[in-house]
């Protein structure tokens, strides 16, 4: 069985691509981009908007009108 990895560090690397440390000390560089879509991610595709990402508990979130958390980053394939 597979378990849920915990990120536990984030950088950003430029565009919609942010370097993922993940509590296994696993690491990623993923690219957003092509999870930003529909109305509810709309804001985040303004790049200096999508900047402003930060580490909340053990996923990547960004503020909007609701928190958006991408909880999806380990379906990304490593």
């Amino acid at each position: 069985m597979n378990r849920i990895l915990c990120v536990t560090k984030t950088e950003y690397r430029g565009g919609y691509r942010i370097y993922v440390t993940f509590d296994d000390n696993s690491e990623k560089t993923i690219d957003f981009r092509r999870y930003l879509k529909g109305l509810v991610f709309e804001p985040l595709n303004d790049v200096k908007y999508f900047q402003r990402f930060f580490l909340d508990g053990w996923t990547v979130a960004c503020r909007t009108v609701w928190t958006l958390r991408l909880r999806n980053c380990t379906r990304v394939p490593m």
